[in-house]
Protein backbone atom coordinates (compact mmCIF):
# COMPACT_ATOMS: atom_id res chain seq x y z
CA UNK A 1 0.00 0.00 0.00
CA UNK A 2 2.81 2.70 1.06
CA UNK A 3 4.57 1.16 -2.01
CA UNK A 4 1.76 2.29 -4.49
CA UNK A 5 1.40 5.61 -3.00
CA UNK A 6 5.15 6.22 -3.42
CA UNK A 7 4.79 5.47 -7.02
CA UNK A 8 1.75 7.59 -7.59
CA UNK A 9 3.31 10.51 -6.35
CA UNK A 10 6.89 10.34 -8.13
CA UNK A 11 4.51 9.93 -11.29
CA UNK A 12 2.55 12.83 -10.30
CA UNK A 13 5.70 14.56 -9.84
CA UNK A 14 7.52 13.89 -13.22
CA UNK A 15 4.20 14.37 -15.18
CA UNK A 16 3.87 18.19 -13.89
CA UNK A 17 7.65 18.39 -14.34
CA UNK A 18 7.33 17.29 -18.02
CA UNK A 19 4.54 19.75 -19.11
CA UNK A 20 6.02 22.70 -17.34
CA UNK A 21 9.34 22.38 -19.38
CA UNK A 22 7.49 22.11 -22.35
CA UNK A 23 5.37 25.15 -21.76
CA UNK A 24 8.89 27.23 -21.24
CA UNK A 25 9.96 25.80 -24.36
CA UNK A 26 6.98 27.51 -26.32
CA UNK A 27 7.38 30.63 -24.54
CA UNK A 28 10.94 31.02 -25.50
CA UNK A 29 11.07 30.10 -29.24
CA UNK A 30 7.61 33.09 -29.57
CA UNK A 31 10.31 34.94 -27.96
CA UNK A 32 12.99 33.72 -30.28
CA UNK A 33 11.01 34.16 -33.29
CA UNK A 34 10.43 38.49 -33.07
CA UNK A 35 14.20 38.49 -32.86
CA UNK A 36 17.10 37.99 -34.91
CA UNK A 37 18.03 34.56 -35.55
CA UNK A 38 21.50 34.28 -34.18
CA UNK A 39 20.89 36.14 -30.88
CA UNK A 40 16.97 34.30 -30.62
CA UNK A 41 18.94 31.22 -31.09
CA UNK A 42 21.78 31.71 -28.37
CA UNK A 43 19.43 33.37 -26.08
CA UNK A 44 16.79 30.57 -26.01
CA UNK A 45 19.38 28.01 -25.39
CA UNK A 46 20.67 30.12 -22.27
CA UNK A 47 16.91 30.53 -21.06
CA UNK A 48 15.85 26.84 -21.86
CA UNK A 49 18.76 25.93 -19.67
CA UNK A 50 18.30 27.98 -16.71
CA UNK A 51 14.58 27.83 -17.04
CA UNK A 52 15.16 23.68 -16.62
CA UNK A 53 17.95 24.06 -13.70
CA UNK A 54 14.58 26.04 -12.07
CA UNK A 55 12.49 23.79 -12.92
CA UNK A 56 13.85 20.82 -11.82
CA UNK A 57 14.98 22.25 -8.57
CA UNK A 58 11.55 23.44 -7.92
CA UNK A 59 10.61 19.63 -8.34
CA UNK A 60 13.26 18.01 -6.48
CA UNK A 61 11.89 20.12 -3.44
CA UNK A 62 8.14 19.24 -3.97
CA UNK A 63 9.79 15.91 -4.02
CA UNK A 64 11.00 16.05 -1.15
CA UNK A 65 8.60 17.86 0.57
CA UNK A 66 6.08 14.79 -0.67
CA UNK A 67 8.23 12.25 0.45
CA UNK A 68 8.69 13.89 4.41
CA UNK A 69 4.89 13.71 4.24
CA UNK A 70 4.45 10.63 3.35
CA UNK A 71 6.97 9.27 5.96
CA UNK A 72 5.26 11.26 8.34
CA UNK A 73 2.10 9.75 7.57
CA UNK A 74 3.54 6.06 7.41
CA UNK A 75 5.04 6.98 11.18
CA UNK A 76 1.52 7.67 12.52
CA UNK A 77 -0.26 5.23 11.33
CA UNK A 78 2.41 2.69 12.42
CA UNK A 79 1.88 4.00 15.75
CA UNK A 80 -1.59 4.77 15.81
CA UNK A 81 -1.28 0.34 15.10
CA UNK A 82 1.31 -0.37 18.19
CA UNK A 83 -1.41 1.66 20.02
CA UNK A 84 -4.68 0.17 18.77
CA UNK A 85 -2.99 -3.47 19.42
CA UNK A 86 -2.32 -1.91 23.20
CA UNK A 87 -5.25 -1.36 23.56
CA UNK A 88 -6.92 -4.15 22.31
CA UNK A 89 -4.87 -6.61 24.93
CA UNK A 90 -6.29 -4.37 27.33
CA UNK A 91 -9.44 -4.40 26.52
CA UNK A 92 -9.12 -8.77 26.52
CA UNK A 93 -7.85 -8.21 30.05
CA UNK A 94 -10.21 -5.92 31.42
CA UNK A 95 -12.99 -7.89 29.61
CA UNK A 96 -11.78 -11.28 31.40
CA UNK A 97 -11.88 -9.28 35.01
CA UNK A 98 -15.09 -7.56 34.03
CA UNK A 99 -16.75 -11.06 33.79
CA UNK A 100 -15.18 -12.82 37.17
CA UNK A 101 -17.12 -9.71 38.36
CA UNK A 102 -19.89 -10.32 36.99
CA UNK A 103 -20.23 -14.02 37.97
CA UNK A 104 -19.07 -12.51 41.57
CA UNK A 105 -22.13 -9.56 41.66
CA UNK A 106 -24.60 -12.77 40.33
CA UNK A 107 -23.80 -15.23 43.02
CA UNK A 108 -24.60 -12.39 45.41
CA UNK A 109 -27.30 -11.64 44.02
CA UNK A 110 -28.48 -15.14 44.51
CA UNK A 111 -27.80 -15.06 47.99
CA UNK A 112 -29.67 -11.56 48.96
CA UNK A 113 -32.49 -13.01 47.00
CA UNK A 114 -32.19 -16.41 49.07
CA UNK A 115 -32.26 -13.97 51.95
CA UNK A 116 -34.99 -12.54 51.59
CA UNK A 117 -36.98 -15.26 50.92
CA UNK A 118 -36.25 -16.80 54.57
CA UNK A 119 -36.95 -12.99 55.61
CA UNK A 120 -40.49 -13.83 53.93
CA UNK A 121 -40.84 -17.10 55.66
CA UNK A 122 -39.61 -15.56 59.35
CA UNK A 123 -42.74 -12.97 59.00
CA UNK A 124 -45.15 -15.69 58.08
CA UNK A 125 -43.91 -17.54 61.22
CA UNK A 126 -44.82 -14.38 63.60
CA UNK A 127 -48.18 -13.86 62.17
CA UNK A 128 -48.81 -17.23 62.74
CA UNK A 129 -47.58 -17.34 66.63
CA UNK A 130 -49.05 -13.66 66.81
CA UNK A 131 -53.07 -15.27 65.34
CA UNK A 132 -52.55 -18.45 67.68
CA UNK A 133 -51.92 -15.81 70.97
CA UNK A 134 -54.98 -14.19 69.81
CA UNK A 135 -57.04 -17.07 69.39
CA UNK A 136 -55.87 -18.07 73.00
CA UNK A 137 -57.15 -14.64 74.05
CA UNK A 138 -60.36 -14.86 72.54
CA UNK A 139 -61.02 -18.21 73.57
CA UNK A 140 -60.02 -17.62 77.43
CA UNK A 141 -62.18 -14.12 77.00
CA UNK A 142 -65.54 -16.26 76.28
CA UNK A 143 -64.84 -19.34 78.42
CA UNK A 144 -64.43 -16.86 81.09
CA UNK A 145 -68.10 -14.90 80.47
CA UNK A 146 -69.61 -18.20 79.55
CA UNK A 147 -68.50 -20.81 82.43
CA UNK A 148 -68.90 -20.01 85.76
CA UNK A 149 -68.37 -22.36 88.98
CA UNK A 150 -67.91 -26.28 88.10
CA UNK A 151 -67.20 -25.03 84.73
CA UNK A 152 -64.04 -23.25 86.05
CA UNK A 153 -61.88 -26.19 86.22
CA UNK A 154 -62.23 -27.37 82.37
CA UNK A 155 -62.10 -23.60 81.73
CA UNK A 156 -58.56 -23.73 83.39
CA UNK A 157 -57.54 -27.12 82.03
CA UNK A 158 -58.04 -25.43 78.48
CA UNK A 159 -56.36 -22.55 79.26
CA UNK A 160 -53.62 -24.30 80.73
CA UNK A 161 -53.38 -26.63 77.32
CA UNK A 162 -53.63 -23.51 75.69
CA UNK A 163 -50.89 -22.13 77.04
CA UNK A 164 -48.73 -25.02 76.66
CA UNK A 165 -49.41 -24.97 73.21
CA UNK A 166 -48.59 -21.54 72.60
CA UNK A 167 -45.32 -22.04 74.88
CA UNK A 168 -44.25 -24.99 72.49
CA UNK A 169 -44.97 -22.99 69.55
CA UNK A 170 -42.73 -19.74 70.55
CA UNK A 171 -40.04 -22.69 71.38
CA UNK A 172 -40.33 -24.24 67.80
CA UNK A 173 -40.11 -20.72 66.26
CA UNK A 174 -37.10 -19.49 68.50
CA UNK A 175 -35.19 -23.15 67.44
CA UNK A 176 -36.32 -22.24 64.16
CA UNK A 177 -34.63 -18.67 64.14
CA UNK A 178 -31.47 -20.18 65.82
CA UNK A 179 -31.29 -22.90 63.08
CA UNK A 180 -31.92 -19.98 60.11
CA UNK A 181 -28.85 -18.01 61.78
CA UNK A 182 -26.49 -20.94 62.00
CA UNK A 183 -27.17 -21.46 58.54
CA UNK A 184 -27.48 -17.96 56.91
CA UNK A 185 -26.28 -15.86 60.08
CA UNK A 186 -22.74 -14.57 57.73
CA UNK A 187 -24.53 -14.94 54.15
CA UNK A 188 -24.72 -10.61 55.08
CA UNK A 189 -21.27 -10.71 55.80
CA UNK A 190 -20.38 -12.08 52.42
CA UNK A 191 -22.67 -10.47 50.63
CA UNK A 192 -21.21 -7.41 52.03
CA UNK A 193 -17.93 -8.41 51.60
CA UNK A 194 -18.89 -9.39 47.62
CA UNK A 195 -19.91 -5.77 46.99
CA UNK A 196 -16.77 -4.71 48.23
CA UNK A 197 -14.47 -6.46 46.38
CA UNK A 198 -16.45 -5.80 43.00
CA UNK A 199 -16.59 -1.99 43.86
CA UNK A 200 -12.53 -2.28 44.18
CA UNK A 201 -12.14 -4.42 40.71
CA UNK A 202 -14.15 -1.30 39.25
CA UNK A 203 -12.04 1.02 40.40
CA UNK A 204 -9.19 -0.70 39.07
CA UNK A 205 -10.37 -0.88 36.26
CA UNK A 206 -11.16 2.59 35.64
CA UNK A 207 -7.60 3.83 37.57
CA UNK A 208 -5.82 0.97 34.81
CA UNK A 209 -7.74 2.88 31.69
CA UNK A 210 -6.92 6.27 32.68
CA UNK A 211 -3.24 5.39 33.80
CA UNK A 212 -2.05 2.44 32.16
CA UNK A 213 1.58 2.83 34.16
CA UNK A 214 -0.73 1.05 37.28
CA UNK A 215 -0.22 -2.14 34.73
CA UNK A 216 3.52 -2.54 35.52
CA UNK A 217 3.25 -1.52 39.28
CA UNK A 218 0.37 -4.27 39.48
CA UNK A 219 3.11 -6.49 37.39
CA UNK A 220 5.92 -6.23 40.22
CA UNK A 221 3.27 -6.57 42.99
CA UNK A 222 2.04 -9.96 42.74
CA UNK A 223 4.43 -11.09 39.83
CA UNK A 224 5.90 -14.86 40.84
CA UNK A 225 7.97 -17.26 39.21
CA UNK A 226 5.38 -18.77 37.61
CA UNK A 227 4.29 -16.22 35.40
CA UNK A 228 7.99 -16.22 33.67
CA UNK A 229 7.13 -18.44 31.00
CA UNK A 230 4.39 -15.99 29.85
CA UNK A 231 6.76 -13.21 30.06
CA UNK A 232 8.99 -14.34 28.44
CA UNK A 233 6.68 -14.89 25.52
CA UNK A 234 5.78 -11.29 25.81
CA UNK A 235 9.06 -10.31 26.24
CA UNK A 236 9.53 -12.08 22.33
CA UNK A 237 6.09 -10.95 20.56
CA UNK A 238 7.45 -7.50 21.46
CA UNK A 239 10.98 -7.53 19.88
CA UNK A 240 11.00 -5.02 16.35
CA UNK A 241 12.88 -3.29 14.44
CA UNK A 242 11.16 0.02 16.01
CA UNK A 243 12.12 -0.79 19.71
CA UNK A 244 15.03 -2.62 19.12
CA UNK A 245 17.21 0.21 20.88
CA UNK A 246 15.79 -0.57 23.91
CA UNK A 247 17.06 -3.46 24.19
CA UNK A 248 20.56 -2.34 24.19
CA UNK A 249 22.50 -0.32 27.27
CA UNK A 250 25.68 1.47 26.60
CA UNK A 251 26.31 -0.74 22.71
CA UNK A 252 25.49 -4.71 24.83
CA UNK A 253 22.81 -6.48 24.18
CA UNK A 254 20.29 -6.24 27.87
CA UNK A 255 20.54 -10.19 27.50
CA UNK A 256 23.72 -10.82 27.17
CA UNK A 257 24.78 -10.45 31.21
CA UNK A 258 21.37 -12.26 32.05
CA UNK A 259 22.42 -15.42 29.59
CA UNK A 260 25.96 -15.23 31.40
CA UNK A 261 24.38 -15.40 35.00
CA UNK A 262 22.04 -18.22 33.97
CA UNK A 263 24.76 -20.25 32.81
CA UNK A 264 27.12 -20.44 35.56
CA UNK A 265 24.11 -20.56 38.09
CA UNK A 266 23.51 -24.11 35.91
CA UNK A 267 27.23 -24.69 35.93
CA UNK A 268 27.48 -24.25 39.81
CA UNK A 269 23.99 -25.88 40.26
CA UNK A 270 25.32 -29.07 38.84
CA UNK A 271 28.30 -28.82 40.56
CA UNK A 272 26.80 -28.92 44.08
CA UNK A 273 25.09 -31.84 42.94
CA UNK A 274 27.63 -34.38 41.87
CA UNK A 275 29.21 -36.50 44.27
CA UNK A 276 32.00 -35.16 46.42
CA UNK A 277 35.69 -35.93 44.91
CA UNK A 278 38.53 -34.59 45.97
CA UNK A 279 40.68 -33.62 42.93
CA UNK A 280 44.29 -34.33 45.26
CA UNK A 281 45.55 -37.65 43.98
CA UNK A 282 45.94 -40.10 47.10
CA UNK A 283 49.09 -38.60 48.64
CA UNK A 284 48.10 -35.15 48.23
CA UNK A 285 46.04 -33.16 51.28
CA UNK A 286 44.49 -30.25 51.67
CA UNK A 287 44.64 -28.59 55.22
CA UNK A 288 45.80 -26.16 57.15
CA UNK A 289 49.15 -25.35 59.18
CA UNK A 290 48.97 -24.24 62.90
CA UNK A 291 51.06 -23.93 66.21
CA UNK A 292 50.39 -26.28 69.25
CA UNK A 293 52.29 -27.10 71.97
CA UNK A 294 55.82 -25.61 70.62
CA UNK A 295 55.11 -27.65 67.46
CA UNK A 296 53.61 -27.10 63.96
CA UNK A 297 50.80 -29.06 63.33
CA UNK A 298 48.82 -30.14 59.36
CA UNK A 299 45.05 -30.18 59.98
CA UNK A 300 44.09 -32.42 57.08
CA UNK A 301 40.68 -31.03 55.68
CA UNK A 302 40.02 -33.72 53.22
CA UNK A 303 37.25 -35.27 55.53
CA UNK A 304 35.45 -32.04 56.52
CA UNK A 305 33.15 -33.57 59.18
CA UNK A 306 36.49 -35.33 60.98
CA UNK A 307 39.59 -33.41 60.51
CA UNK A 308 43.12 -35.02 61.35
CA UNK A 309 45.85 -33.39 63.12
CA UNK A 310 49.11 -34.63 62.09
CA UNK A 311 52.49 -32.94 63.51
CA UNK A 312 54.89 -31.70 60.42
CA UNK A 313 57.60 -33.65 59.66
CA UNK A 314 59.50 -31.54 56.92
CA UNK A 315 58.29 -28.54 55.10
CA UNK A 316 59.49 -28.67 51.14
CA UNK A 317 57.30 -25.98 50.11
CA UNK A 318 60.30 -23.38 50.01
CA UNK A 319 58.06 -21.07 52.21
CA UNK A 320 58.11 -20.03 56.11
CA UNK A 321 55.36 -21.77 57.82
CA UNK A 322 52.48 -19.47 58.58
CA UNK A 323 49.40 -20.01 61.31
CA UNK A 324 46.35 -20.97 59.86
CA UNK A 325 47.90 -20.71 56.11
CA UNK A 326 45.85 -23.57 53.89
CA UNK A 327 48.84 -25.87 52.37
CA UNK A 328 48.85 -29.08 50.84
CA UNK A 329 51.10 -31.81 52.47
CA UNK A 330 52.03 -35.71 52.02
CA UNK A 331 51.20 -37.45 54.76
CA UNK A 332 53.25 -40.62 56.18
CA UNK A 333 52.49 -42.79 59.45
CA UNK A 334 50.59 -39.69 60.72
CA UNK A 335 53.46 -37.17 60.37
CA UNK A 336 53.16 -34.77 57.40
CA UNK A 337 55.41 -33.24 54.77
CA UNK A 338 54.90 -29.78 53.62
CA UNK A 339 54.70 -29.51 49.75
CA UNK A 340 52.90 -26.14 48.99
CA UNK A 341 52.09 -23.34 50.96
CA UNK A 342 49.06 -21.13 49.70
CA UNK A 343 49.36 -17.18 49.64
CA UNK A 344 46.73 -15.46 50.91
CA UNK A 345 47.96 -11.85 49.82
CA UNK A 346 48.40 -10.91 46.76
CA UNK A 347 51.89 -11.10 45.24
CA UNK A 348 53.42 -7.60 44.28
CA UNK A 349 53.64 -8.34 40.68
CA UNK A 350 50.01 -9.36 39.81
CA UNK A 351 47.79 -7.27 42.02
CA UNK A 352 46.57 -5.20 39.42
CA UNK A 353 45.35 -8.30 37.68
CA UNK A 354 43.94 -10.40 40.58
CA UNK A 355 42.68 -7.83 43.04
CA UNK A 356 40.20 -5.51 42.94
CA UNK A 357 40.52 -2.27 45.58
CA UNK A 358 40.14 -2.71 49.15
CA UNK A 359 38.56 -0.66 51.61
CA UNK A 360 40.19 2.00 52.85
CA UNK A 361 42.66 1.90 56.11
CA UNK A 362 43.55 -1.85 54.50
CA UNK A 363 47.38 -2.14 54.40
CA UNK A 364 47.58 -5.61 52.42
CA UNK A 365 46.57 -6.59 49.04
CA UNK A 366 45.18 -10.18 49.15
CA UNK A 367 44.82 -13.31 46.58
CA UNK A 368 41.63 -12.85 44.12
CA UNK A 369 39.49 -16.05 44.86
CA UNK A 370 36.41 -14.84 42.46
CA UNK A 371 33.19 -13.33 42.50
CA UNK A 372 31.75 -16.23 44.63
CA UNK A 373 28.83 -15.53 47.03
CA UNK A 374 29.57 -16.73 50.61
CA UNK A 375 27.46 -16.56 53.24
CA UNK A 376 28.56 -16.64 57.05
CA UNK A 377 26.35 -17.48 59.75
CA UNK A 378 27.07 -16.40 63.30
CA UNK A 379 27.23 -13.98 66.05
CA UNK A 380 30.62 -12.43 66.56
CA UNK A 381 33.33 -10.59 64.20
CA UNK A 382 31.02 -10.78 61.87
CA UNK A 383 31.27 -7.41 59.86
CA UNK A 384 35.16 -8.09 60.00
CA UNK A 385 35.05 -11.38 58.33
CA UNK A 386 32.98 -9.47 55.49
CA UNK A 387 35.61 -6.91 55.14
CA UNK A 388 37.93 -10.13 54.94
CA UNK A 389 36.61 -11.92 52.26
CA UNK A 390 35.62 -9.23 50.28
CA UNK A 391 39.08 -8.24 49.75
CA UNK A 392 39.21 -11.48 48.07
CA UNK A 393 36.60 -10.52 45.34
CA UNK A 394 33.79 -12.31 47.19
CA UNK A 395 30.09 -11.50 47.46
CA UNK A 396 29.01 -11.97 51.76
CA UNK A 397 25.73 -12.30 53.36
CA UNK A 398 25.67 -12.13 56.64
CA UNK A 399 23.51 -14.01 59.22
CA UNK A 400 22.95 -13.75 63.05
CA UNK A 401 20.44 -16.97 64.13
CA UNK A 402 19.86 -14.97 67.35
CA UNK A 403 18.56 -11.49 65.44
CA UNK A 404 17.04 -13.11 62.31
CA UNK A 405 14.61 -15.78 61.59
CA UNK A 406 14.87 -19.39 59.79
CA UNK A 407 12.91 -17.83 57.33
CA UNK A 408 15.41 -15.15 56.06
CA UNK A 409 17.86 -17.86 56.31
CA UNK A 410 16.19 -20.39 53.86
CA UNK A 411 16.76 -17.61 51.02
CA UNK A 412 19.92 -16.48 52.01
CA UNK A 413 20.82 -20.57 52.11
CA UNK A 414 19.44 -20.80 48.11
CA UNK A 415 21.83 -17.70 47.21
CA UNK A 416 24.78 -18.94 48.51
CA UNK A 417 27.74 -20.87 46.77
CA UNK A 418 29.94 -21.14 50.09
CA UNK A 419 28.54 -21.59 53.46
CA UNK A 420 30.74 -21.27 56.52
CA UNK A 421 29.38 -22.28 60.28
CA UNK A 422 31.22 -20.79 63.05
CA UNK A 423 30.27 -23.33 65.22
CA UNK A 424 31.07 -21.84 68.67
CA UNK A 425 28.53 -19.00 68.57
CA UNK A 426 25.47 -20.51 66.91
CA UNK A 427 22.48 -21.89 68.64
CA UNK A 428 22.35 -26.27 67.75
CA UNK A 429 18.67 -25.72 66.60
CA UNK A 430 20.37 -24.50 63.30
CA UNK A 431 21.38 -27.41 62.39
CA UNK A 432 18.17 -28.65 61.51
CA UNK A 433 17.97 -25.85 58.48
CA UNK A 434 21.71 -26.57 57.15
CA UNK A 435 23.19 -30.12 56.07
CA UNK A 436 26.90 -29.90 57.11
CA UNK A 437 27.34 -32.95 54.91
CA UNK A 438 27.40 -31.07 51.47
CA UNK A 439 30.83 -30.36 50.05
CA UNK A 440 29.89 -26.35 49.91
CA UNK A 441 29.13 -26.53 53.64
CA UNK A 442 32.23 -26.02 56.30
CA UNK A 443 31.99 -25.94 59.82
CA UNK A 444 34.54 -23.72 61.78
CA UNK A 445 35.60 -25.06 65.72
CA UNK A 446 37.67 -22.01 66.17
CA UNK A 447 37.28 -19.01 63.86
CA UNK A 448 39.53 -15.69 62.68
CA UNK A 449 39.89 -13.38 60.33
CA UNK A 450 42.93 -15.58 58.54
CA UNK A 451 40.74 -19.07 59.43
CA UNK A 452 37.77 -17.47 57.15
CA UNK A 453 40.02 -16.74 54.52
CA UNK A 454 41.48 -20.43 54.90
CA UNK A 455 38.12 -22.09 55.16
CA UNK A 456 36.93 -20.16 52.02
CA UNK A 457 39.80 -20.92 49.97
CA UNK A 458 39.58 -25.32 50.80
CA UNK A 459 36.31 -24.89 50.43
CA UNK A 460 36.30 -23.53 47.11
CA UNK A 461 38.88 -25.86 46.46
CA UNK A 462 36.99 -28.70 47.67
CA UNK A 463 34.06 -28.17 45.27
CA UNK A 464 36.12 -27.55 41.86
CA UNK A 465 35.60 -23.95 41.62
CA UNK A 466 39.03 -22.74 41.74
Amino acid sequence: MDHVAGNRLRKQSAEQKRKQIEKSKLRFKKRLSEKSPVVREDIGKEADITQEKRLRKRAQKELESVRKKFEDTKRTIHEQNKRIRDLQRKIVQLGDERIISQQKLSKAKELEMELEEQANRLEMERKRRMEAEQLVERVTTQHSLKQKNGRRVDLANQVKQLKKSNHLLRKQLENHDLLTQDKYGNLEQELDDLRIEVSTYRNRDREMENEPGLIMKYMSHYFSTNNLPDLIKLLQSHITTENLHHYYHNGQNVFYPLMKRVSLLHFQNKKRNKQYKMRNNARDHLGYITYKNKKWTFVDMTDVNHPRNCDVLKNISGKTLIIDRPAKATLQNCGATITKLYAMEAPKDTQQNKKKPNSEGSNKDYSWFGNFKVLIIGSRFLNEYKRRLESHGCHVELHNPYEESYKILKGKLGRAEVILVCERHIPHSLWSYIDKKRPFVTVLKHDSRDLISTFTYLTLQRCGLI
